[in-house]
């Protein structure tokens, strides 16, 4: 009788254990999370082009950001499959595992009256997850270079900027 009760209790304390380091790695897993940012998917042009719009200097001050560095560009925003389903659908928010990424270009103006695209200033992707990034509305940002390495001196201005969307749920497109 004392070996079977030695057993359950043996084999009890085992699967006890196991659930407890499962439940630690996964705890560890969202933690080491937090601080992650969206990656520049290589794919991005051939996602659904959903907008563009430039930024003059007086805007980009206007809404908070560096001029020098948003004022005088023009953007093109990507959407992947899941944020142009949610736009299809008219959904009230966006599912995790909705991107956009938009690749920033400089304007030159040739003519009075002309802008046209130049240089790749850097590129924003912005991607929804809830849990990843709970305190920006569910959405991580971050910001690529031409060469894209990651600019993340910018990343601050993607939310403040974005915050003024609150009610389109954070998203201009």
């Amino acid at each position: 009788m004392r070996i079977r009760y030695f057993h359950a209790l043996l084999g009890a304390s085992g699967v006890a254990l196991i659930i407890l380091f499962i439940t630690a790695l996964q705890i560890s897993a969202v933690a080491a999370q937090s601080t992650e940012t969206p990656k520049l998917p290589n794919d991005y042009r051939f996602w659904y082009h959903v907008g563009s719009k430039s930024i003059t200097p007086a805007a980009a001050t206007a809404i908070g950001l560096p001029a020098d560095v948003f004022g005088g560009t023009m953007d093109a925003v990507f959407a992947n499959e899941v944020a142009l389903n949610d736009m299809r659908n008219g959904a009230k928010t966006f599912r995790d595992g909705a991107s956009f990424v938009a690749p920033f270009f400089k304007l030159s103006n040739p003519v009075p009256g002309l802008d046209q695209v130049g240089d790749l200033a850097f590129v924003a992707v912005m991607e929804k997850d809830s849990t990843k990034w709970a305190s920006t509305g569910g959405w991580g940002f971050s910001v690529f270079g031409p060469d894209k390495s990651e600019i993340t001196a910018l990343e601050s201005s993607c939310f403040t900027c974005h915050e003024s969307q609150k009610d389109s749920v954070f998203v201009f497109s």
